[in-house]
């Protein structure tokens, strides 16, 4: 066997080796990762999700989006007009 197959056959050696350990570090991280989401999980209140009549509740007191920012607008030109 010539050095220069040698040298290969070495290099073969290596890479299977760290692509074992790589293997054995992503299983380990896997089951850490499983780990930690099921402590997340626990830590999390149980989700009931509202009823369609809870919801309508909740909503009628909100005030859309495009309001708030024609409002702020508003007050934003009321103000440059003013000088302030």
């Amino acid at each position: 066997m010539s050095s220069t197959e040698t040298e290969l056959l070495i290099e073969i050696s290596e890479l299977r080796s760290e692509n074992e350990r790589l293997r054995r570090q992503l299983a380990e991280t896997r089951a850490q990762r499983a780990e930690y989401s099921q402590y997340i999980v626990d830590l999390l209140p149980n989700f009931v999700p509202l009823t369609e009549e809870e919801m309508m509740e909740q909503m009628k007191d909100v005030v859309p989006a495009d309001q708030v920012l024609r409002e702020i607008r508003e007050a934003r030109r009321l103000r440059e007009a003013n000088g302030s």
